[in-house]
């Protein structure tokens, strides 16, 4: 792997060829983006999204080997057109790996430190599964 930096950035990047194994974890908005990439781009072994916004109509998941993990609450009204038990199903149905998470009585915010609605058992909870998940994924 040859490591190269972006000269707009401060931050340090590699190189990955096809061979390249890829975990993203998205967050919120940024769940649509990653599932829609997830895709495209066949270095995607595994997508772990938290209350992500999915978008208006799902991308055709038929190219994508990924794993899927999702985590949300009961009472997340951000999740978009597409219920996580609805992607979870099409995902299946596709037979790709996918398990969706939903966490009674709380909303969008549960994993997020100092927001009103953090619970910090069910974040734990989630960051665990993730973990385990990625480990196992990539």
């Amino acid at each position: 792997m040859h490591r190269h930096r972006n000269p707009r950035s401060r931050h340090r990047y590699r190189r990955c060829s096809s061979a390249c194994r890829v975990a993203i974890a998205a967050l919120g908005a940024g769940a649509g983006p990653a599932l829609h990439l997830s895709t495209v781009d066949g270095r995607i072994s595994a997508l772990a999204e938290f209350s992500g916004v999915s978008p208006d109509s799902p991308p055709s998941f038929r190219l994508s080997s990924a794993a899927y993990l999702g985590h949300h609450g009961s009472t997340d009204d951000t999740a978009g057109a597409i219920s996580p038990l609805h992607l979870e199903t099409a995902l299946r149905d596709l037979g790709l790996d996918a398990t969706f998470h939903t966490y009674r009585g709380v909303g969008a915010d549960f994993f997020v430190p100092g927001s009103e609605g953090y619970d910090p058992d069910l974040a734990s909870t989630a960051w665990q599964r993730t973990r385990l998940f990625l480990e196992r994924a990539i």
